[in-house]
């Protein structure tokens, strides 16, 4: 039948597709590699485009391409004759059209030489998706580069841990009084910087108030959002750490390359000067500085955090001549440009120059990274799974709490709160008390030294969520208000966002957890944020799981908060909390437990415990029994039982059928 060709035949596309790549890998020729170009304009992210290369890296994808093939590594290109000479005709497009055409050339493995991000079709695209645990990708997975090309967040989050050198820093947005700032801040030279820039581009050394504030103006032209640095004045290096791969299990740094020659305290952008004539590789006798090494294990523990996947490129620099060295630049795709073509000669990036410190050519260089590819899926699985927790069963016992959305859990805190009536978080993970969260001086009261965990769902993320636990509507509001951005970025401003934004909230009363608070925030491109009606009415049952709300799409944020001592979120949570690491969660997935409670106290929590070997005891699911009221000999009893089969003999005993 007609009608019926159109799945069978995207079907059979996918599967010759998957055929193909299967059979060049396995077929002994080994990889066919494509190598991307940037083709797609950055989307602005929070306010701030990245700026394109004119060109889109195709001269650097030419080299790689050009390179490989010369080591004899399949190469599959656009151009099947492409000059030497010429930059185009050796890459693909980064377009989702670009992608299956190198993939219908016997692609096996793309190398993504162009900037990604969150929505780029590389991570996207559903018709890559049918192939995605036979295509092989050589770079860093676009959530990874999105989230790490701010380069204002990624060093707050470094700094926030104690672990790293890194100089002071300012944000400076175009809201803020520029006169007021700069005559704050009480040192010069000082250096403006984009906040998501590439190579030297708009980054000044400023030596007075006059010039720093002429160069502001300049950048909150092209952005909202720029950085003021304080000025290292110290020798300047890069470091290159290479991905773990089969020959290296782990992150490892090359020899640094120490950079000269200036242009008024800021190297060169390489396409202006060639690297070769203001950078060399620190010679042994200069690498006894105990200093060198420091920086090259904080340069590995960075990628190493960070789960890079492909090289990065750290530029560091001494605070004096003589000191230690801070960490100003972490580039997530490093120029890699190389020479390979005849007439390049000259064109080494610092990363080729620094390998050739090691015995490393060129060729063997994009060899070594090209041995780190990984299958698209696990590319594709970083903003999903980022630390491979695992759900739980939404509808299982009420002593578990569940996450409400998929997103990012950003924060978890366990008594850390004077009151939850204004709670905001800040980027280091302070709380804010400057306006209201839920307006209401009882309420907030009522969670004072509670616990509180923050989730931020992007707008690429699943835009419904459900209750964490169950139980009992307590209280229904809505508030209207403003709709800013939620996310780390934007909640380094000045606004108190969380408290200013339009939000809905609900008390849900539970038996293992006490009053749960549950607050929905609307952000930036969110038409609306809504709980649905059947949870405004108070006595409504609701249980863990039940779909709580939507948002429409946008950025938004989640904030929930249980009373003190009521609830034990989990270990790994709070280990990447304290970190200031983002968790990447999905609906369903375990977020805590209910916390004993001391005798005397009310006794669910305690026996929750009990409830559940009940259960399991007579093999009976849900609400199907309950508790015997004599309470007071459960607490003496269940203190004493150590073995597992008194255990279920109490759990017979305190608990009757329905």
């Amino acid at each position: 039948m007609v009608m019926g060709c159109a799945t069978p035949l995207r079907s059979w596309r996918s599967q010759r597709l998957g055929r193909i790549i299967s059979q060049r890998l396995y077929s002994g020729k080994g990889p066919t590699v494509a190598v991307l170009f940037q083709d797609i304009d950055p989307p602005v992210i929070n306010g701030v485009r990245k700026p394109r290369k004119p060109g889109g890296y195709q001269d650097s994808g030419a080299d790689i391409a050009y390179t490989l093939q010369s080591k004899g590594i399949n190469i599959t290109t656009p151009d099947p004759s492409p000059q030497v000479s010429k930059h185009s005709g050796w890459c693909f497009p980064d377009t989702e059209e670009g992608m299956i055409a190198a993939v219908e050339n016997g692609a096996t493995h793309l190398w993504a030489n162009t900037i990604l991000f969150d929505s780029h079709p590389l991570q996207q695209s559903e018709k890559l998706s049918p192939y995605a645990s036979d295509l092989y990708v050589v770079g860093q997975p676009p959530g990874l580069v999105e989230n790490c090309d701010d380069k204002a967040f990624l060093n707050d989050k470094l700094r926030s841990l104690g672990n790293y050198t890194l100089p002071r820093s300012w944000l400076v947005s175009d809201s803020t009084n520029v006169d007021e700032f700069i005559g704050s801040i009480g040192c010069f030279p000082v250096v403006g910087k984009p906040v998501r820039g590439r190579g030297s581009h708009g980054v000044k050394l400023c030596h007075g108030p006059a010039e720093l504030k002429q160069h502001i103006e300049a950048l909150l032209g092209e952005s909202p959002l720029i950085m003021v640095e304080e000025y290292l004045a110290g020798e300047e290096a890069t470091i290159t750490v290479m991905p773990p791969s089969p020959e290296h299990p782990e992150h490892w740094s090359m020899v640094p390359v120490t950079r000269f020659n200036h242009a008024d305290g800021i190297a060169p952008y390489n396409g202006v000067v060639a690297v070769t004539a203001n950078s060399r590789v620190v010679r042994d006798d200069e690498m006894k500085d105990p200093a060198y090494g420091k920086v090259m294990e904080e340069c590995q523990a960075v990628a190493k955090l960070i789960g890079a996947t492909a090289p990065i490129r750290i530029d560091v620099r001494r605070f004096r001549e003589g000191s230690e060295f801070a960490l100003f630049d972490i580039n997530m795709k490093p120029n890699m440009t190389g020479p390979g073509r005849p007439g390049r000669e000259d064109q080494a990036s610092l990363t080729a120059v620094a390998a050739a410190a090691i015995g490393w050519d060129y060729g063997t260089l994009l060899q070594k990274i090209l041995a780190s590819a990984q299958h698209l899926s696990a590319f594709r699985d970083y903003r999903r799974s980022g630390h491979g927790r695992s759900p739980t069963d939404v509808r299982g016992p009420y002593k578990l709490a569940s996450d409400p959305a998929t997103g990012a859990l950003q924060q978890t805190f366990e008594g850390h709160t004077d009151s939850i009536e204004s709670v905001a978080f800040s980027p280091d993970g302070r709380l804010l008390y400057h306006h209201h969260l839920v307006v209401d001086k009882q309420l907030g009261h009522q969670f004072d030294d509670g616990a509180v965990a923050s989730f931020r769902l992007s707008p690429q993320d699943y835009h419904r969520y459900h209750s964490i636990v169950s139980g009992t509507i307590k209280l229904f509001r809505s508030m209207p208000g403003d709709y800013y951005e939620v996310d780390p970025f934007a909640l380094r401003s000045r606004l108190d966002i969380l408290t200013r934004n339009a939000r809905d909230y609900v008390v849900i009363e539970t038996k293992g957890f006490g009053d749960v608070l549950f607050v929905a925030i609307g952000a930036s491109q969110v038409g609306s944020v809504k709980i649905h009606e059947q949870w405004h009415q108070p006595g409504s049952e609701i249980h863990k799981g039940d779909e709580l709300g939507i948002f429409q799409f946008g950025g938004t944020s989640i904030i929930v908060a249980f009373e003190k001592n009521r609830i034990q979120f989990d270990e790994d949570l709070l280990r990447f909390s304290a970190q200031a690491i983002a968790v990447d969660v999905e609906v369903g997935m375990s977020l805590g437990r209910a916390r004993k409670l001391s005798r005397g106290a009310l006794p669910e929590p305690h026996v929750a415990d009990i409830y559940d070997i009940a259960c399991r005891v007579n093999g009976v699911q849900g609400d199907g029994f309950r508790p015997k009221s004599d309470y007071s000999s459960f607490m003496v009893r269940g203190d004493q039982c150590d073995q597992r089969d008194q255990r279920d003999q109490l759990a017979v005993d305190m608990f009757t059928t329905s």
